[in-house]
């Protein structure tokens, strides 16, 4: 093999290992178990300063259902029988009830 050749392939190896991918990606947060399934809230986190929404999923068994979708989701929590989502962000998304949960958005 050419030594021009070997030498292309090698500088597409180091571009290819020596840049990130600005593929953001998910990562859950945090979960409250409940009896029928968990809500958990996932934070979509790219390599880049790009603000990303928060998704708040209710799953049961193999299912999952997106119950909030929105910016700068801080946090959840279960309070007799209503979800509260702690966001300051835009909403893009909302389930006003799942299961027997209501759901309730604060501003902070």
């Amino acid at each position: 093999m050419p030594k021009d050749k070997i030498a292309f392939i090698l500088c597409l190896f180091l571009f290819c290992g020596c840049f990130p991918s600005f593929k953001p990606h998910n990562e859950e947060c945090k979960h409250i178990d409940i009896e029928d399934g968990k809500f958990v809230l996932i934070h979509e986190i790219g390599n880049l300063d790009q603000d990303f929404p928060s998704s708040v999923y209710f799953v049961n068994n193999d299912d999952s259902v997106l119950i909030y979708k929105g910016y700068a989701v801080k946090d959840i929590s279960l309070k007799a029988d209503t979800l509260v989502v702690n966001a300051s962000g835009d909403s893009l998304f909302s389930c006003p009830q799942v299961e027997s949960y209501g759901l309730k958005v604060i501003d902070e």
